[in-house]
């Protein structure tokens, strides 16, 4: 739903415009709007004008750039190119039979989704450490988990237990469940510090300790829990928790009936591995 409105897509007029309503940076990047209709407008007028009033852009529909699909109920797609569009602010985008559109020109228009996915990861924390004042510490049974292996044949799907033990705090949950899973771990992680290697001054440090931006805090986190999951030579941890927790219905992670009862599922898989390493 955020993405349907950041975009602009909720709207269900005959004639609609479409846009990135977050805003588009001044320069480096194209700034295309999208007029969609049932009918085809190849030829119509439009103006874009600055937010000072200067010198505006105009142009004309170009012909439709693809038909209606099931991503869109129009039958006709006309890109406008305010790629010339610097000056900083609202720019207003008049098509004759269209709503006007309020285009937001400004630097790091995405700036504020950066902070946010980091700290959804916090929320996702397992663990005694998830840096947040309103989670409390869960799963703390994670520290002594029975391994598991594959029967065979291995593409069974089922799993046995061992007498082996294995610590695998932390971590991050799976998206509504308390499975973690190292596949998913290890990508996220290594996004996480890819982003900042791309762009070290982008990242603030408004909640984790003071050493460390929020984003190399979190991948701290995900390293941390990453390091443990390869004990001996012979195991290979996968996957923490199992289709049980999906029967669980909904509690607080630090109230789940599950911990303590947690298997580590190990297998000596080439994917997570070398994603892990």
């Amino acid at each position: 739903m955020l993405a349907l409105l950041a975009l602009g897509l909720l709207s269900a007029a005959p004639n609609s415009l479409r846009w990135n309503h977050l805003g588009y940076p001044p320069e480096g990047r194209s700034k295309i709007i999208l007029a969609t209709s049932d009918s085809n407008l190849t030829g119509r007028s439009w103006k874009a004008v600055p937010p000072d009033a200067g010198t505006a852009l105009s142009g004309t529909l170009p012909k439709s750039t693809v038909a209606g699909s099931g991503q869109s109920p129009w039958t006709n797609h006309h890109a406008i190119d305010l790629s010339a569009a610097r000056t900083q602010g609202l720019w207003t985008v008049t098509v004759e039979g269209f709503d006007t559109a309020k285009v937001l020109v400004t630097k790091d228009p995405w700036r504020s989704f950066a902070p946010l996915a980091v700290r959804h990861l916090t929320a996702m924390r397992s663990g005694p450490s998830q840096g947040l004042d309103w989670r409390k510490a869960s799963h703390p049974g994670d520290s002594s988990c029975a391994v598991w292996l594959p029967k065979t044949p291995v593409d069974s799907g089922a799993w046995s237990a061992t007498q082996r033990k294995v610590r695998v705090t932390g971590g991050w949950y799976d998206a509504g469940d308390y499975i973690k899973f190292t596949l998913t771990t290890a990508g996220t992680t290594w996004f996480l510090l890819r982003a900042f290697e791309e762009n070290p001054t982008f990242h603030p440090s408004s909640r984790s300790s003071k050493e460390l931006p929020d984003i190399l805090d979190e991948a701290r986190h995900g390293l941390s829990y990453l390091l443990q999951l390869f004990p001996d030579d012979t195991t290979f941890i996968i996957q923490v928790g199992d289709s049980r927790d999906h029967n669980q219905g909904n509690r607080l992670p630090e109230d789940d009936a599950l911990d303590g009862k947690r298997p580590a599922l190990s297998a000596l898989s080439p994917a997570h591995m070398s994603l892990t390493a």
